[in-house]
């Protein structure tokens, strides 16, 4: 398992969330809860402290999962976490904690010499596209923006 692996000689390359709406959907929900709740309290100190509430800040705050990438001596591994399947439904304004688990996929492993760097970089991915269209909710979004930041300033070989 992962965590038996996390204490040995495995070496985490990425952990890409993945977040429960987009910033932009949770934005227009933001929105639309605040014009519900104006009307109903008018510019009172309550109304003023309901804006401020932490489930409005997308980052960090609404993440139901990750994509772990990690590398053991010359083989690079992908497993996913996310909520368990029976959770059908985000609630965006909840402050109940909703416990992840791994999540098994088959084909998410590669032997790295036998690759570039290159095609190292495109198996990912493709690999993050495919994880998007078979296993995760279409609701959900992926964030890729660090990995896609340095992926070709990583020499996955020597990591």
């Amino acid at each position: 398992s992962t965590n038996q692996k996390l204490e040995g000689k495995l070496k985490v390359i990425f952990e890409i969330p993945i977040y429960a709406l987009t910033e932009k959907s949770l934005n227009h929900r933001v929105a639309e809860y605040e014009i519900r709740i104006k009307n109903e309290l008018g510019d009172s100190l309550e109304y003023s402290f309901l804006r401020e509430t932490p489930q409005r800040y997308w980052r960090y705050n609404h993440i139901v999962g990750y994509i772990l990438i990690y590398k053991e001596k010359d083989d690079l591994y992908t497993e996913l976490f996310l909520p368990e399947k029976k959770i059908k439904r985000y609630y965006w304004k909840s402050a109940k904690k909703k416990f992840i688990k791994n999540h098994f996929m088959n084909g998410t492993h590669i032997y790295l010499p036998l690759y570039d760097n290159n095609d190292i970089i495109s198996y990912i991915d493709e690999l993050l596209i495919e994880i998007k269209k078979r296993n995760i909710p279409k609701s959900y979004y992926i964030d890729r923006e660090a990995y896609d930041n340095i992926k070709y300033m990583i020499d996955f070989m020597s990591v």
